[in-house]
């Protein structure tokens, strides 16, 4: 019974701690709330400099087009460099909201996921305490059971994707070779 008592103990410190964390994550969404709002107005800033680019560059396109014959060969030269500068900048702002679109985690989803799987373990952690008091841990042998199963599932699943990945590089590899050996036999036809 002693040791009995001593997991209830450590069981009410993890039960304290984790309370801890939930009320502090609940301040960090917030924080969270207005990273993604940053985020996002970047990225809706990048979108709009990307349409005022796109204009500009079909209007040089179409200036470009007017063009024609020697005496405007000056304008159209310097027409194609702005074209080409433009083109570059779209080339950069596109970069820059892949980039910016790829390390923009979905905060919020991330924070939920994160606080509902601390209320599962609170949740254990209460029921294995309630079974420690009643000497009986059915419940708790039960949940460990479920998630090594589940655990087994998902390294089945990973094995099985690490297969079919392998797979389909050693098809690609093949599907190359007959490609190059088809252009050879065509070009020696």
């Amino acid at each position: 019974e002693v040791e009995a008592f001593r997991a209830q103990v450590l069981l009410e410190e993890a039960l304290k701690k984790l309370s801890f964390l939930t009320s502090i994550s609940t301040s960090a969404s917030v924080h969270g709330d207005e990273l993604t709002q940053f985020m996002g107005d970047e990225i809706s800033r990048i979108i709009q400099e990307q349409r005022d680019l796109e204009r500009k560059y079909e209007t040089l396109i179409a200036a470009r087009g007017q063009l024609k014959g020697l005496c405007n060969k000056a304008k159209f030269v310097e027409t194609q460099d702005e074209i080409q500068a433009i083109a570059h900048r779209l080339k950069e702002s596109n970069k820059s909201l892949c980039r910016n679109l790829k390390e923009n985690p979905n905060v919020a989803g991330n924070l939920l996921k994160m606080q509902a799987e601390r209320a599962q373990v609170q949740e254990w952690l209460e029921e294995t305490k309630s079974e420690l008091v009643e000497m009986s841990f059915n419940n708790l042998v039960s949940k460990v059971e479920a998630e090594r199963r589940e655990q087994e599932r998902l390294s089945e699943v990973r094995r099985k994707e690490r297969d079919a990945t392998t797979t389909v590089k050693s098809l690609e590899a093949e599907l190359q070779r007959e490609h190059a050996e088809n252009e050879r036999e065509t070009k020696a036809a």
